[in-house]
């Protein structure tokens, strides 16, 4: 999407992008998941081998379209299957245009990385829909109270857990004007008792990071 930052599934969503394939030299139709995107480069993980040279379709909301492109086969942390798709041809226009406001978005919370905002019962001011938030972690889902977050991470407050640092857990904000739930993953880094029955629990969020969170930083 930009330099050096994962796309997440909610700005394929942002581009109305519905699905990705590769279709081989002999016409083999293979899905692919793009994970960092640029106007002419694309590195997708794919459900198999792809071949030297083929098509990149793309399927949106509003049309269905090919593009040439040749490959090159790459590594990427955490995935498996990687390509690199050289694109032989532009992106159609509006598209670019997204793809664009995607870039400055991300380049806009770059610059606010060390920014971290103060929520507690002032949720209103940030878009929260409630000052109760929650999060799953495992198969629960555990009500929690925002303190503060950043691009990120969040630090939050829950009822006490057997939740230990270094697991893994889901939040689920909810936001209005326009409402929208955005799901970020993340790992728990510290915790601590905030009292007999709650624990404060400092997040990072795990790469990719959600488009629609940036947006929000970006717009406070």
């Amino acid at each position: 999407m930009t330099d050096n930052s994962m796309i997440a599934s909610d700005a394929l969503k942002f581009m109305e992008i519905v699905e990705t394939f590769f279709i081989t030299e002999s016409q083999e139709q293979i899905i692919v998941r793009p994970i960092f995107m640029e106007m002419n480069r694309w590195i997708v993980t794919a459900s198999g081998h792809i071949g030297n040279s083929g098509k990149l379709r793309i399927v949106t909301l509003s049309q269905d379209f090919e593009i040439s492109c040749n490959v090159e086969p790459v590594s990427v942390e955490m995935f498996s299957n990687c390509f690199m798709l050289v694109l032989q041809q532009n992106l159609p226009d509006e598209m670019t245009r997204n793809m664009l406001f995607l870039k400055r978005t991300v380049r806009g919370c770059s610059r606010r990385c060390e920014e971290r905002f103060e929520i507690g019962t002032d949720y209103k001011k940030f878009g929260f829909s409630s000052a109760v938030q929650f999060f799953l972690y495992k198969e629960q889902k555990i009500l929690c109270f925002l303190n503060n977050v950043s691009v990120h991470g969040a630090m939050i407050t829950c009822a006490s857990s057997e939740i230990k640092t270094g697991e893994r857990i889901k939040i689920v904000f909810s936001f209005n004007n326009p409402s929208e739930k955005i799901v970020q993953s993340g790992i728990v880094v510290n915790r601590n008792s905030a009292s007999n029955n709650y624990l404060r629990l400092s997040i990072n969020f795990i790469e990719p990071i959600s488009f629609l969170w940036q947006k929000r930083i970006c717009g406070f």
